[in-house]
């Protein structure tokens, strides 16, 4: 292209200086070769930009299939997730129905065994491939603005919600755990129907129903919607 320009631009110049030819001939050979040359860098900046708009594509082609890899470990382990906190709930809830006598009565005819619900939620979203996307800067390139605005929700909404009450939860469940073992001054059957123990029971509750519902209605939901906007992206 550059020869191609320089070839041109001589050719300008030595019809210039023809002065064999008439005014009128030169300026319209000198026209057609400046024609010549604007529309030769003209298709050269467009044929460049379709080319990069095709690499971009590529790229954003390849980052959908491989974050659509990773939103399908995250729906498999988030709905795990949601399973444990229901029935984690399921567990706190008998336990606040026992009382002193209902408990005492069970131990006296050996068929009672409390069994207390321990589930230290500890997977994260697998976000590796979209900040690697997003740290080139290339979340932009993503054309359908509804399937970019929905990555960038569950990236930068949704998945550190979901890591932040998992940890809220297990920096609570801990603390309860402390609590059994610290109840000297009362006997089991005391410490366990104790309005103090069943706050903290109530507490755990309230946070697994949080979990649940966050799971459900933004993380579990937004994945499976943006898992099917991505297959229909690259169906086309």
């Amino acid at each position: 292209m550059d020869q191609e320009l320089v070839k041109h631009s001589r050719k300008i110049f030595s019809i210039s200086r023809n002065a064999n030819q008439s005014f009128f001939k030169r300026t319209k050979d000198i026209v057609i070769e400046i024609f010549i040359i604007v529309f030769a860098v003209s298709f050269s900046i467009w044929l460049h930009g379709v080319t990069e708009h095709n690499k971009e594509q590529k790229e954003v082609r390849t980052f959908l299939t491989n974050i659509r890899k990773d939103l399908v470990k995250d729906l498999k382990w988030l709905k795990g997730d949601a399973k444990t906190y229901k029935e984690a709930n399921e567990g706190y809830k008998s336990i606040l129905q026992l009382t002193p006598s209902i408990k005492g009565r069970m131990h006296q005819a050996n068929s009672y065994d409390i069994s207390f619900p321990v589930h230290v939620l500890l997977h994260k979203i697998n976000n590796a491939n979209y900040e690697g996307f997003k740290s080139n800067g290339k979340i932009g390139n993503i054309e359908n603005d509804e399937l970019r605005m929905a990555i960038l929700g569950y990236y930068q909404q949704d998945a550190p919600v979901t890591m932040e009450i998992n940890n809220l939860y297990n920096q609570y469940l801990l603390k309860t755990i402390d609590a059994l073992n610290e109840h000297s001054d009362k006997t089991d059957d005391e410490f366990y129907s104790s309005q103090q123990f069943k706050a903290k029971i109530d507490y755990l509750i309230m946070l697994g129903e949080m979990s649940i519902k966050l799971y459900e209605e933004s993380s579990i939901r937004h994945a499976t919607e943006i898992i099917k906007k991505i297959d229909e992206e690259l169906a086309k």
